[in-house]
């Protein structure tokens, strides 16, 4: 049961760190929009709360800065 649970935490992580990568890819050319779409993914999929957080703050920012 431990090998299957660390299994599903690593994806969940690998998962999280992809969305986060095509974000700051987003933020770079300066796509803000799909970059805050692209955070909210990422908080949906964070495996903590603190990524949740950060995820949701960057989102906000972004979304912020499109208007």
């Amino acid at each position: 049961m431990a090998v299957s649970s660390g299994l599903s935490e690593h994806s969940s992580i690998y998962r999280y760190q992809r969305e986060g990568r095509h974000a700051v890819r987003q933020e770079i050319r300066g796509f803000f929009r799909e970059a805050a779409e692209v955070w909210q993914n990422a908080a949906r999929l964070a495996p903590c709360e603190a990524w949740q957080d950060f995820a949701l703050k960057r989102a906000s920012a972004y979304r912020c800065k499109c208007r």
